[in-house]
């Protein structure tokens, strides 16, 4: 984060408040974004400024095109919100059909409101954000959006903001997971990985789990084995990503029963692997911005929780340990040994929070 960031983000929050006309909001927020954001290619900002959309009987102008975001600003967006949906539905449904799924962003500079465009071609809110007096949330959320940041020091919540349930990547991803699996899932072998996932988590949660959470839980073990990639060999470019999801790469490297053949191979069916490969090399660099030498926490509880299940989980009690609640059975459970190093055992270890 920028050493002056909190005065930045007051002059934003006084400059916004007080912008009363569409252009006015609009120079504040991109004036913030390029003091903000190093990185932020002003050249490509341009020329997505006012940028003309067509495709067939569909026009339209968009405020700002940039790094796969249609920025629609408003003047004031609780009264003009039905009026900026619209607008967006236009512009991502063009975009669509011309350059790929884009996420839609409205905004009056206070309210930001995040929208992907369903298969029905109708909006779905992603996520949404009201500025208050934390600067680094703000620009945070900014940046799960626009991605870039890069060397980013990891933490539990940063990547629960950028790759979780209310994410953008979460939301692109999972969609085109629940797209291949409807190319396969009639196949045995992906009827039969399906079919004992859900009677292990029968087990657990008293009832079988739909394939929305089967498709979650795919999304989150993909992730797990990328950041453990990018953890042990960040430096190294790898050839084969096939190689991560398999686990083949870390046996290489003579790390064994780590990832083993799972429920989750489902997506590496040679009639969908190819499409699956392009998409995971999108999240393996957007997982890239983050150096995870310096990770200092458990960087999977709080995603953990927001993607597998919330309802499912809360209604059996399944809740994480509290990290300051480990460090004090940890601490008393040594007091009480003595000098001996205990053996403690920990059978439902979770992310490992005890063990991190």
């Amino acid at each position: 984060m920028p050493q002056n960031l909190t005065e930045k983000f007051r002059e934003y929050k006084a400059r916004v408040l007080n912008a009363n006309t569409h252009d006015a909001k609009r120079m504040v927020i991109l004036s913030f974004l390029q003091s903000v954001f190093a990185d932020l290619d002003f050249n490509d900002v341009i020329h997505g400024l006012e940028q003309r959309l067509r495709h067939g009987f569909l026009v339209g102008r968009a405020d700002l095109v940039y790094g796969g975001v249609v920025l629609e600003v408003k003047v004031d967006l609780q009264r003009e919100l039905e009026d900026a949906e619209e607008e967006l539905k236009r512009y991502l449904k063009i975009l669509k059909e011309t350059e790929g799924n884009y996420i839609g962003i409205a905004t009056d500079g206070i309210l930001f409101k995040a929208y992907k465009l369903k298969e029905d071609d109708e909006l779905s809110e992603i996520s949404s954000f009201k500025v208050n007096d934390n600067a680094e949330e703000f620009v945070l959320w900014l940046d799960s959006y626009f991605f870039t940041k890069r060397n980013v020091k990891p933490t539990a919540n940063d990547l629960q903001i950028r790759f979780g349930l209310n994410s953008p990547t979460f939301a692109a991803f999972s969609e085109e997971l629940m797209r291949l699996m409807e190319k396969v899932k009639e196949k045995l072998h992906v009827k039969l990985k399906i079919e004992l996932w859900r009677k292990h988590l029968e087990i657990v949660y008293g009832e079988a789990p739909d394939i929305e959470e089967f498709i979650n839980h795919t999304y989150l073990i993909t992730l797990v084995k990328f950041i453990m990639f990018l953890r042990l060999h960040g430096g190294r470019e790898v050839k084969e990503i096939e190689e991560i999801l398999t686990g083949d790469y870390f046996q290489k490297y003579g790390i064994t029963n780590f990832i083993e053949e799972d429920f989750y191979t489902w997506v590496l069916d040679n009639e969908i692997k190819e499409e699956f490969l392009s998409i995971s090399k999108k999240l393996l660099k957007e997982l890239s911005i983050y150096n995870f030498d310096e990770a200092k926490e458990d960087l999977f509880k709080e995603i953990y929780q927001d993607i597998v299940g919330p309802s499912t989980r809360h209604r059996i009690g399944e809740y994480y340990t509290p990290e300051w609640l480990a460090k004090l059975t940890l601490i008393e459970s040594l007091k009480v040994s003595g000098k001996e190093i205990p053996r403690i055992l920990d059978p439902a270890c979770g992310s490992g929070t005890f063990l991190t």
